[in-house]
């Protein structure tokens, strides 16, 4: 039985692509997870930014708070 590989080869093969998939798809959810938060963290600081530019009075028009 020459061509016949040993399981332990056949294990470890499996397991040496079982682990580069594995590291690839977490490089890949860190990545995404950077983007996402960068992108929230600027979405956040523009909204603050505009909050404290165009801040609307409560009375700009004269108009009196109904009681």
């Amino acid at each position: 039985m020459k061509g016949v590989t040993p399981w332990s080869e056949v294990a470890v093969s499996l397991a040496l692509i079982v682990g580069l998939l594995c590291a690839w798809l977490l490089a890949g959810l860190v990545c995404v997870a950077l983007c996402v938060s960068a992108a929230r963290g600027d979405r956040g600081q523009a909204r603050a930014s505009i909050s404290l530019v165009r801040r609307p009075r409560r009375f700009a028009r004269g108009l009196e708070p109904i009681s």
